[in-house]
């Protein structure tokens, strides 16, 4: 008996966001980065995590990057 493992897969785009906060003297400025998963993948049952689950991101020299719960 075969098992097949299926690979949830999409294309995205690394996205930046800039907050800027007024302070008394000086604004500050947030910079972050956000990483979209498409509603395609994320929506699957197969998919492994929930909105509002806390995530580790690990990327690797290659660009290859790995989420854990």
């Amino acid at each position: 008996m075969r098992v097949e493992t299926v690979v949830l897969q999409g294309t995205t785009r690394l996205l930046k966001s800039i907050s800027k906060v007024k302070k008394k003297s000086n604004p500050v400025i947030y910079e972050r980065y956000l990483v979209h998963i498409p509603s395609k993948i994320a929506s699957d049952s197969l998919f492994p995590f929930r909105p509002g689950e806390e995530l580790s991101i690990e990327v690797d020299p290659n660009g290859k990057v790995v989420l854990r719960a």
